[in-house]
């Protein structure tokens, strides 16, 4: 098994996310692309991540390959990876290889764990919100609302979208429109539901390397967002709601 990923700094992120709730996990190669599907020890979030076979510049996979990895071990190590570094990864006996070209080639060998994968199923919710807008957008929203309180509602009819948070005396409301950042968006019918603002913010770095976010919520449902990485790549959270 043997891929190279043009832009290297694009994993330094996501596997930065990953770590803030994921001890250890299972990537799998398959022939169509990578996949790595998990569930954080408290059962509150689900991270589904996918790159096709078409986002890398090389791509050498016979079958399926399982690659078990501490998630922390493996985020010093895509530390790192530079905005214009190559990453090359390859399995090295009870090794997967990391090399990172750019100026010079660095090489990590980061060893396989012990670990029994588990099938993980697809949440299907009945959204009946939907919206896109620019992950930069979307970052500098939730930055802005974070010093108020410990959670992040969502509220969203067909003309906006709100994102919000409060404590005990505050508030802090973003009103987003098509004139302000959303690229489309389907609204059955106005949404509102709540969820906890670590979960979130615990992979918002990814918008940095993302093109656009895709928000998909109902009334007290799981959040699913996306970050819509290049090459049709993408990086997907579930959430699950908190009570109000």
């Amino acid at each position: 098994m043997k891929v190279r990923y043009g832009a290297g700094h694009v994993w330094r992120y996501i596997v930065s996310g990953l770590k803030e709730l994921i001890k250890e996990g299972v990537f799998i190669f398959r022939e169509d692309g990578v996949r790595f599907r998990a569930l954080d020890p408290s059962h509150v979030v689900m991270i589904d991540m996918y790159f096709p076979k078409d986002s890398f510049s090389e791509y050498e996979v016979n079958g399926e390959v399982k690659v078990p990895l501490n998630i922390e071990e493996l985020a010093r190590v895509f530390r790192r990876a530079g905005k214009k570094d190559s990453l090359v990864m390859e399995l090295a006996g009870d090794k997967l290889k990391i090399t990172f070209e750019g100026r010079f080639q660095r090489i990590f060998y980061e060893p396989l764990i012990s670990l029994e994968y588990a099938e993980i199923g697809e949440i299907k919710a009945p959204f009946k919100v939907d919206v896109r807008l620019a992950s930069s957008i979307f970052q500098e929203s939730v930055k802005d609302i974070e010093p108020v309180g410990e959670i992040l509602g969502l509220e969203a009819d067909n003309e906006k979208l709100i994102l919000f948070n409060e404590g005990e005396t505050a508030k802090a409301i973003i009103e987003l429109t098509p004139e302000s950042g959303i690229i489309s968006s389907l609204v059955e019918e106005p949404q509102r539901s709540i969820y906890s603002y670590e979960y979130i913010d615990a992979f918002l770095p990814i918008s940095k390397v993302a093109d656009t976010v895709r928000i998909q919520f109902s009334n007290d449902m799981p959040l699913k967002l996306t970050y819509e990485l290049a090459d049709g790549a993408w990086f997907t959270t579930y959430v699950a709601p908190r009570a109000e």
